[in-house]
């Protein structure tokens, strides 16, 4: 079975963005750290989702609090800068 954040990659690759953000948003609400880091990183590059430092932040605390050392790294990088 793959992941959420696999399954989103691949509906991105297709021409599916919607989906793919509707798909990451659902598993983060349910816990899934890997989803929660994604949309994130999203929100910070700016793509599939417009750019939002506030929104890439809170998704980087929900990763956090259910267990991603990235995104915590990733939190403490922005907050640094």
């Amino acid at each position: 079975m793959t992941s959420p954040v696999e399954r989103a990659t691949a509906l991105l690759q297709q021409g599916s963005p919607d989906d793919a953000v509707a798909l990451c948003q659902d598993a983060a609400a349910g816990g899934d750290a890997a989803a929660a880091l994604q949309l994130a990183n999203w929100y910070l590059i700016g793509r599939p989702l417009a750019r939002d430092l506030p929104l890439a932040r809170r998704w980087l605390q929900v990763a956090t609090q259910n267990g991603n050392a990235d995104a915590a790294l990733t939190e403490v990088a922005l907050t640094a800068n």
